[in-house]
């Protein structure tokens, strides 16, 4: 409003129809007055303005406060106002930035009830404090009252009294119905944190790496939560923080301002939590003094709460879980709580992820053991028989050899059976050398070994194929063996009997009972044949 006792300019028809007499709430005092102003016109864009804009309103109004109730409270001290009335003016002003604080931590999810509500605190608040307290005061610090502001000394004795209690319930008011939103709030999120604590426990049961359980593990803390980034982060040999797991829209903040193991006073929430371990958390980042070297990225990435708790694994640290949120002062008694049974369950988790990780690596070995020969490594039998009916399900040709060695029993009667041992793990290491990585030599018992090489190409390639396997056999069989034994070494000799997939059978036992009956037949007459190895027919 203006000198002459008007609003400020424009004006709304809504504004002039909440204060029929804008005269009423003048001071007489001009800078004061002046300032009031500027608090109509932002009644004004409020009244005129869409719910959606009440932050914008709300950030002029703290700013608005900061400025005025300055000024008047440095007016009260010039003027020696008599403690008891100073104390309850200044005891108003604290209160009205309370609400305005309240206001702006609700705006963002409740713009509709805050806008409603701070109208009507407003508006009280004109009527109640300005147009009686504040000119109450003024007319202290000035001296007598001019003719054209008379009417506010007829005001009865008891009423400063009576528009004080007015005034105190209409803050009370307000803030009671801004509690009421917050506690709505608070039992939201909370209702959100254990959904996600769910979510969490399902990723930590059903995930099968590790890497996938923590992304899995962060996502679920902020889906419907109000947390906007969470991160799992171990500190590394140089002292920085590897990021184990990551989630949220504004996670950024963790490639840019990684964390470093430090002893400042200045360190950040994670490394705090790291060396304390215990939860530490901030409601407030911006005006928190200690993370000043952090403000500048946390606004642009809107970590406005903050809060850190280590996690232990196998009991014994092993990383920090962080969460931030857009929101200040979101880290309440009951949520810091939650945070800190989220960590337990990280911590449980990961060591049953250890238990469940050990016993599948043991299920693994002892499988591995199950179809291993123990003294050439090779498959065995079992390892044999699966793979075969693998190669059947693929139907793919391949060849099928069974081998012996000739007159074995001979090397370990004159040698001892330590000696044919050594033997069988040299002959093993070579036919493992004359096939590929994909095809299969295995030891099926005794002497015996069993190769399964697979076909490249039509079926006019097989002979021409056949044939390299055997000329790769007989190459890497033709060197004596360099055991010593004594003062000899020996060369073994090898009988072998084939038989193709599909051409000569189809069925696992068919194709074993061709190979054997070729392998028997390259056995006949073996001081005079010409080959050591036949084709069955």
């Amino acid at each position: 409003m203006d000198e002459g006792g008007q609003l400020g300019d424009p004006r709304s028809r809504k504004t002039e129809s909440v204060f029929v007499d804008p005269g009423l709430y003048l001071t007489g005092h001009t800078l004061v007055d002046n300032q009031h102003q500027e608090l109509f016109r932002i009644f004004d864009r409020l009244l005129t303005s869409p719910a959606s804009e009440v932050s914008v309103h709300l950030r002029s109004l703290k700013d608005y406060t900061q400025f005025h109730f300055a000024t008047e409270e440095a007016l009260m001290r010039d003027a020696g106002i008599p403690d008891l009335h100073g104390v309850r003016h200044r005891t108003a002003h604290r209160q009205f930035e309370e609400f305005v604080r309240q206001a702006q931590s609700l705006a963002p999810h409740h713009s509709d009830s805050v806008r409603s509500t701070v109208i009507s605190f407003l508006a009280q608040w004109f009527s109640n404090h300005i147009r009686y307290t504040d000119t109450a005061l003024l007319r202290e610090i000035s001296g007598p009252i001019t003719a054209s502001h008379q009417f506010l000394g007829d005001a009865p004795p008891d009423q400063p009294e009576m528009l004080e209690s007015l005034s105190q319930l209409w803050d009370t008011t307000g803030t009671q119905l801004f509690h009421l939103v917050a506690q709505t709030d608070r039992w939201a999120r909370l209702h959100s944190l254990y959904r996600a604590l769910v979510g969490s426990v399902d990723a930590l049961l059903n995930i099968t790496t590790e890497s996938a359980l923590w992304l899995k593990f962060c996502e679920n803390l902020t889906d419907g939560t109000p947390f906007n980034a969470v991160w799992l982060g171990q500190p590394g040999p140089d002292g920085r923080f590897r990021v184990v797991g990551r989630g949220g829209p504004n996670i950024a903040q963790i490639d840019e301002a990684r964390p470093i193991l430090s002893e400042s006073s200045q360190a950040s929430l994670v490394v705090q939590a790291w060396r304390s371990r215990s939860a530490v958390w901030t409601n407030d980042t911006m005006h928190d003094d200690q993370l000043a070297p952090w403000h500048a990225s946390f606004a642009r990435n809107a970590w406005y709460s903050l809060l850190a708790v280590p996690v232990d694994r196998n009991q014994a640290p092993w990383a920090v879980l962080a969460f931030s949120s857009g929101q200040p002062h979101i880290f309440d008694t009951n949520t810091v709580d939650l945070c800190r049974r989220i960590s337990l369950l990280a911590s449980h988790g990961i060591d049953a992820w250890d238990v469940r990780q050990s016993l599948h690596a043991q299920q693994q070995e002892q499988a591995r053991l199950a179809r291993t020969d123990a003294l050439t490594h090779l498959p065995n039998r079992l390892g044999m028989e699966e793979y075969l009916a693998r190669a059947l399900a693929q139907d793919r040709p391949f060849v099928l050899a069974l081998a012996d060695l000739d007159d074995f029993k001979l090397i370990n009667d004159q040698w001892g059976h330590h000696i044919g041992d050594q033997v069988l793990q040299a002959v093993a290491v070579r036919l493992r050398r004359a096939v590929r990585q994909e095809d299969l030599v295995c030891r099926m018992g005794g002497d015996e070994f069993v190769l399964i090489v697979h076909f490249d190409g039509a079926c006019s390639a097989w002979p021409r194929q056949s044939d390299g396997l055997i000329h790769r056999l007989a190459r890497v069989m033709r060197a004596p063996l360099r055991h010593p034994i004594g003062d000899a070494s020996m060369l073994p000799q090898m009988t072998m009997g084939m038989a193709w997939y599909p051409q000569h059978a189809r069925t696992a036992s068919e194709l074993l009972r061709l190979a054997d009956k070729a392998m028997y037949d390259a056995k006949r007459n073996k001081r005079d044949r010409t080959q050591w190895w036949h084709m069955t027919d």
